[in-house]
């Protein structure tokens, strides 16, 4: 396992995050001005594309990173390696209040849409465990079932 630097880090927390969710950045504004009646662009699906994009791939980085720091004890003594996972915390903080204010002004099909692609992505490395789907499935079935 390679040490974590603090270069190593900001690449993973906050860079690569950034630079693939400019790739969203530039196709939506595109998309967002070619589909516009009048040649304007609207902030919205930009933002939401952008966000989103930084939410899911910037949760994953900060996961493993967590693990990967949290397993080599000599990362314990340094508190700026630990302050890095705060600054990220309060990066994807800012990520998400920022699309829960984009998809405020929105439909609530955009919204729809918006978590039937975005929740898989954030629960990507969330640990699922079937017994608990189970419990919490029969414990719903018997209170909207009905009494039979």
């Amino acid at each position: 396992m390679s040490t974590l630097t603090t270069q190593k880090l900001a690449d993973e927390l906050f860079l690569r995050p950034i630079v693939i969710s400019m790739n969203s950045l530039a196709l939506s504004a595109l998309m967002s001005y070619v589909m516009s009646a009048n040649g304007d662009i609207d902030w919205r699906p930009i933002t939401i594309c952008v966000t989103s994009d930084i939410l899911a791939m910037g949760a994953d980085h900060l996961k493993d990173k967590e693990e990967e720091f949290s397993s080599d004890h000599n990362n314990a003594n340094d508190p700026r390696l630990a302050s890095w996972f705060i600054y990220a915390r309060a990066f994807l903080t800012a990520s998400a209040v920022l699309l829960a204010l984009a998809l405020s002004q929105c439909p609530v099909s955009t919204l729809l849409t918006t978590a039937a692609f975005v929740a898989p992505a954030l629960l990507w490395t969330t640990p699922i465990s079937f017994k608990k789907f189970g419990l919490i499935s029969r414990r719903l079935l018997g209170r909207f079932g009905g009494d039979k």
